[in-house]
């Protein structure tokens, strides 16, 4: 699959580019800007196309990075609900892929698949989207921190947590309203 590596970026793009053509301009583009030697770093492209769904804003990027390297480290489950808004979209929209609603909130963390972070242990098998330069930066720098949770409230900022009580409390702040 292609699935993050078609670099997101500006193009121009000729009007009689063949559509193999244009996937080459964006590889090209991906591995120029990136960095990243595929396949050996095919699991930093994954992480990063996860951070880059989870974190809201650019200085988040790093810490949650770290988080998640850190969580797979330490053989925990991810937990990321952006795995799952992608698996269940992948099913829900698979019929009108233009038309459909994209990225809807998680209400179900128990849809059977491997790209469900809360089911499944360790990385999902491929990336979930096309990660952007700083998701990818932030995945080979990631800050180190003593948190192992984080959540992003309704007002797009995120909350950060070093144990299951301080996470719990901040779902009760943020998320429940």
């Amino acid at each position: 699959s292609l699935e993050g590596q078609l670099f997101p970026d500006t193009y121009l793009i000729p009007q009689t580019a063949s559509s193999s053509e244009v996937i080459s301009l964006f590889t090209s583009n991906f591995i120029r800007k990136s960095g990243l030697n595929l396949p050996q770093n095919y699991s930093n492209l994954i992480i990063a196309s996860l951070v880059e769904r989870e974190a809201k804003l650019a200085e988040d990027r790093p810490l949650i990075a770290g988080i998640l390297i850190k969580r797979l480290a330490a053989g925990w489950p991810l937990q990321v609900d952006a795995s799952v808004q992608y698996a269940s979209d992948t099913v829900r929209c698979q019929k009108h892929l233009l038309s459909c609603d994209w990225w809807q909130p998680v209400t179900d963390t128990r849809l059977p698949s491997a790209y469900n972070t809360y089911l499944a242990s360790g990385l999902p098998p491929a990336p979930i989207g096309n990660p952007g330069l700083a998701a990818i930066t932030a995945v080979l720098t990631p800050q180190t921190s003593p948190y192992w949770y984080y959540l992003t409230g309704a007002d797009g900022i995120t909350r950060y947590a070093e144990d299951l009580s301080e996470h719990n409390s901040n779902v009760d702040k943020y998320l429940r309203l």
